[in-house]
């Protein structure tokens, strides 16, 4: 009866780390592959920039390189975790806990990539129509809280030795205005082409009745 109990004891355990270990280390392997998908998109993007459009500014294209330069460190740092984690410590779960690099590949350069990305959409939006520029406020407002609650955040992974101890408000200061940022200039962005579009067709239409 005591072995059956044993038994039923120590399956329930190795269940229960099972299901921890999955727990934790799902999200660790399936964003670096999202990740690594989105980076191929992003050279494939970059080549297709650089090849249409040779006579931008040199400081359109710096901002292109650049951010590009930072995705493919970001990359580079996402897999030494991925190796750290299931290659060098493959069947230590405890390793699981070890941030590793993640506190400065994930808050602190998607905070600097998504600082520049939307503080440039936030000028072209303010040079196509300055009648919204209450929405480039906003806009701006948004990336600065983004990057300094996602700055906050690394601190706090890097001070308490684990990407995921970090604070909800931290979490949420973080990810709620970069992604209202982001809306933001999504829907400001479809207007200002919308009303560009229409505009070209009327005056084309108008020309070809003159004509």
């Amino acid at each position: 009866m005591s072995s059956n109990c044993k038994f039923d004891d120590t399956a329930v355990a190795v269940f229960l780390i099972i299901r921890w270990s999955f727990h934790r280390a799902a999200p660790l392997i399936f964003g670096p592959l999202f990740n690594w998908a989105l980076y191929g998109v992003l050279c494939v993007q970059i080549y297709v920039y650089s090849y249409n459009f040779p006579l931008d500014g040199r400081s359109i294209k710096f901002l292109a390189y650049f951010v590009f330069l930072l995705e493919t460190a970001q990359t580079a740092l996402t897999g030494a975790d991925v190796y750290y984690w299931f290659v060098a410590k493959f069947g230590n779960v405890s390793h699981l806990e070890n941030s590793h690099f993640a506190p400065i590949d994930i808050p602190i350069i998607t905070a600097v990539i998504s600082f520049i990305v939307q503080g440039y959409f936030c000028y072209r939006i303010w040079v196509l129509s300055r009648q919204s520029s209450w929405i480039c406020w906003i806009i701006a407002v948004a990336a600065v809280t983004q990057s300094a609650a996602a700055t906050w955040a690394s601190v706090q992974s890097l001070a308490l030795g684990g990407e995921y101890m970090v604070t909800k408000t931290a979490v949420y200061l973080w990810s709620i205005p970069s992604a209202l940022a982001d809306i933001l200039i999504a829907i400001a962005m479809t207007l200002l082409v919308r009303h560009h579009i229409i505009g070209s067709v009327i005056v084309s239409f108008e020309t070809l009745l003159n004509s």
